[in-house]
Parts: C-alpha cells; sequence; structure tokens
C-alpha cells in the first residue's frame, strides 16, 4: 500500500535514527521504499524523465512537503531523488551519513555534489503519492450581502421600467430578511 507523505518523512526520519544503514548509491531504492512503491525505474534521473506529474520549480521553499525532490547530473548520470519538507530542506540519503537518510538544505545538494534540481513529481515509479490539496470552499454569503445584492437589482428593474421584475425582487428580499430575523 503505498505511504503518505507524513509517512514516507516519517519512514526517513526513522531510519535516520534507527537504521539499519544501506548501501551507497540507494537514494531512489530508499525513497520509493518509504512511500511503499515498487520497483520501477533505474535511477533518479530515468524516474524524474518518465514521471507523469512533473513540475520544475526549482526554489527549493516553493516545492510541497513530502513530495519526491529531483536531481540531475552526477559522475554517472544517475542524479538524485530525495523526500522534502516544506521549508526548503529534504531527507536525502548519502549526503551526510553514507547509507542513512539526513535532512539537509535542498541547495546543499547542489553545493556538496554539483548536481542540477530540476523540480518536483508527483508521482514516483509510475505510483501517484501526492495530489495537490483541494481549493478551499469558497465562504457563503450572508444574508445581509444576498438582500443588498437583491435590492439594487430590484432599483435597476424599477429605473428600467420593469415594475412587475422590481415588485418580485423587493418581495425575495423582504422574504429572506424575514427569514433572517431581521
Amino acid at each position: 500500500m503505498t505511504a503518505t507523505p507524513e509517512q514516507a518523512i516519517a519512514a526517513a526520519v526513522t531510519q535516520s535514527k534507527y537504521g539499519p544503514a544501506f548501501g551507497i548509491g540507494l537514494c531512489l531504492q530508499r525513497v520509493r521504499m518509504c512511500y511503499g512503491v515498487g520497483p520501477r525505474d533505474p535511477d533518479a534521473s530515468t524516474a524524474w524523465a518518465l514521471a507523469k506529474y512533473r513540475h520544475t520549480q526549482t526554489n527549493p521553499v516553493s516545492i510541497p512537503r513530502g513530495v519526491p525532490v529531483f536531481w540531475t547530473g552526477g559522475s554517472s548520470g544517475h542524479g538524485h531523488i530525495a523526500i522534502a519538507t516544506g521549508d526548503g530542506t529534504c531527507w536525502s540519503t548519502d549526503i551526510r551519513r553514507t547509507g542513512y537518510f539526513d535532512r539537509v538544505p535542498i541547495a546543499e545538494i547542489h553545493d556538496r555534489w554539483g548536481l542540477t534540481l530540476v523540480g518536483w513529481t508527483e508521482d514516483i515509479n509510475g505510483v501517484r503519492v501526492w495530489s495537490p490539496p483541494a481549493p478551499p470552499k469558497p465562504e457563503p454569503i450572508k444574508v445581509s450581502g444576498r438582500v443588498k445584492v437583491i435590492r439594487r437589482a430590484a432599483h435597476r428593474a424599477k429605473v428600467a421600467g420593469h415594475d412587475g421584475w422590481a415588485a418580485r425582487l423587493t418581495r425575495w428580499a423582504d422574504a429572506l430578511e424575514k427569514r433572517a430575523g431581521k
């Protein structure tokens, strides 16, 4: 079962604290395991290239919490992958201790290894691990706001010579005010 972004971060934190250590150069394997995703791509650069939901955001503080974050380059071109924390840092393998996750500034990957930050994805190895939050529901218009709009429409109808519409709109506004207890 696929882990949530928070569960993936928790798995990286746990491995960082308690181990066990794993081999060097296994960033894609270890990150996908934190998400509970099986194998598919051979390295981080390929996983980035094949991701369906790529975002080329390279401002570290704009990368959302819990998403896979990617770099390309390296001596063999395999790139790197880590788990973003949403504050410009990430849980990365091998950067401070071989075979462990450590929380580091996203910029440190470039500074220490010379890799190029290319962005983040909503999926890893073909499995969606993050979805954008639903937009907030708009605040309902208060009765007083609705009544004002209806009364303005009634006034415009009256000015335009549509007395019947003006009367209907006025009755509607009166009924809303009565129901609201005004």
